[in-house]
């Protein structure tokens, strides 16, 4: 499509075309090869404040036909317990011959547009992440071939949400504390009017035979 213009007007005119990409495999020999580049997390950050993380991987296709890479990445906290696993290629993207493409996949459910300290203690609440974590990447191109893995390690320390917990905490223990020295000071208080009050007397009658 293109919008109509005349000869006397001097105007920018931009047109629009729409095309297919088809992508078809004959019968002859397959050389696939594929190799995986590189895998990190996005701008190489190793410290977040809350989850989602977001990963990228470049895979390069040296072969003579288009080859699609599949696997997962796998997550694993301090203790080395897998605590999530994600897909490689959630979008089935492929990579034509002799050529890089960079795939990118994001860990955890994205929140909405943070604005302010307690948007982010909202968003590391509902998404709990923290400490040590290491992501495993396990990638295919094709059934029959082995996998090739990467790994990266970066940290997860939420701390506007540990700051609330902490000065909460503090100020629970305040309370409690003000709490107990007010009670001790009531059963002092009690104990000791206790004492100022003057005992009755019993008298004992005698019997008589």
């Amino acid at each position: 499509t293109s919008p109509e213009t005349s000869e006397n007007e001097k105007q920018l005119s931009l047109g629009a075309k729409v095309g297919i990409l088809v992508l078809l495999t004959v019968k002859g020999e397959v050389d696939l090869k594929g190799g995986l580049l590189e895998f990190d997390t996005e701008d190489s950050q190793r410290v977040f404040t809350e989850v989602p993380v977001g990963f990228y991987y470049r895979f390069q296709n040296a072969g003579t036909d288009r080859i699609l890479p599949t696997g997962r990445v796998d997550l694993y906290n301090t203790l080395g317990i897998q605590t999530d696993s994600i897909v490689a290629n959630e979008a089935e993207g492929n990579i034509l011959p002799s050529s890089v493409r960079r795939f990118e996949e994001t860990w955890g459910a994205s929140s909405e547009e943070m604005d302010g300290f307690w948007s982010h203690v909202t968003a590391q609440w509902q998404n709990f992440a923290f400490g040590y974590y290491e992501a495993d990447l396990n990638l295919s191109y094709d059934g029959s071939q082995p996998y090739q893995r990467a790994s990266v390690a970066f940290w997860v320390i939420p701390w506007q949400l540990i700051l609330v917990v902490f000065l909460s905490t503090l100020f629970g223990l305040g309370f409690l504390r003000m709490g107990i020295q007010r009670y001790n000071k009531w059963i002092i208080e009690a104990a000791l009017e206790a004492q100022r009050k003057p005992k009755k007397k019993i008298k004992f009658k005698k019997k008589t035979s």
